[in-house]
């Protein structure tokens, strides 16, 4: 097997003070609305349950990871992205500030900081991802590849997949469902409660950044060359903070023109970070 350069880095999470996300009873004085998101695979994707399932072609039967489903329906699970948007935003952000946008999280060896933890965050959370349905005539077959990791986790850091291949990996495995690169599809997100810092915070994360971009990586396979999605802005709503239940307002235009702004932080190394991820991802 060739010699591949490692496909991931890691990145240092800041400690930094969290300002607090309205509660539950005062959410709509706070930023809520609907986000649209379009997301673009730039190398084969798969989001599978992990289990091998026996498929029987052309009178051989031969084991697959299958694209995880709900019955015959093809589904990215709102969750899968609400577990890739907490990394991305922990990594430039800090887990304390994830945890305000998405609710408590036990990060494990991650996170050693025994005063974090006595200070759980007590509410759920404030974004809330849709499941994605997917179209099965744009699936296809690829190999997976067996990758153990020689490298365990490292307190503080988190790992970051980018899209070259990992040094980790192995042996060919069995074919798994995936969708090819070039195939777009649609997310709607919903939000409330949030202060303008986290709703900034939110799209910087989704690497939605005009200067400071970067693809994410989500489902099997990270480590050897398939995962990698890079997300565009469609349309963002809100509702008007003074009038909650009036129509939401197109505030997308708004959006795009803060994402065209130099990010401004309270801590120097969410900068650093974000500049990172645009640095490291795209390699």
């Amino acid at each position: 097997m060739p010699e591949l350069e490692k496909g991931y880095f890691r990145i240092d999470i800041p400690r930094v003070q969290v300002s607090p996300t309205r509660p539950f009873l005062e959410k709509f004085s706070g930023r809520c609305g609907k986000i649209i998101i379009r997301w673009k695979t730039l190398q084969p994707f798969s989001i599978t349950n992990g289990v091998l399932t026996l498929t029987r072609e052309q009178d051989k039967t031969e084991p697959l990871y299958r694209f995880y489903r709900l019955g015959d329906v093809l589904i990215f699970p709102g969750s899968a992205f609400k577990g890739m948007a907490r990394t991305y935003t922990a990594a430039i952000f800090g887990l304390d500030f994830a945890d305000e946008l998405y609710g408590d999280c036990d990060y494990g060896v991650t996170d050693r900081d025994q005063n974090r933890r006595n200070n759980k965050i007590n509410h759920a959370s404030k974004v809330f991802f849709d499941d994605a349905l997917l179209k099965t005539k744009q699936l296809t077959k690829q190999p997976t590849m067996e990758a153990f990791s020689k490298n365990k986790t490292k307190t503080n850091t988190f790992r970051i997949y980018q899209l070259k291949k990992s040094e980790e990996m192995k042996t060919q495995s069995y074919d798994m469902e995936c969708f090819p690169a070039g195939v777009s599809f649609v997310t709607e997100i919903q939000y409330m409660g949030l202060l303008d810092e986290h709703f900034h915070a939110f799209f910087l994360s989704l690497g939605l950044h005009s200067r400071y971009h970067f693809p994410l990586k989500c489902g099997r396979g990270k480590s050897t060359g398939y995962g990698a999605i890079k997300a565009s802005l469609e349309i963002v709503t809100q509702f008007d903070e003074k009038c909650p239940f009036s129509p939401l307002k197109d505030v997308t235009e708004a959006v795009k023109k803060k994402l065209t702004e130099e990010p401004t932080f309270s801590l120097p190394e969410s900068l650093d970070n974000l500049r990172m991820l645009h640095e490291k991802c795209n390699e």
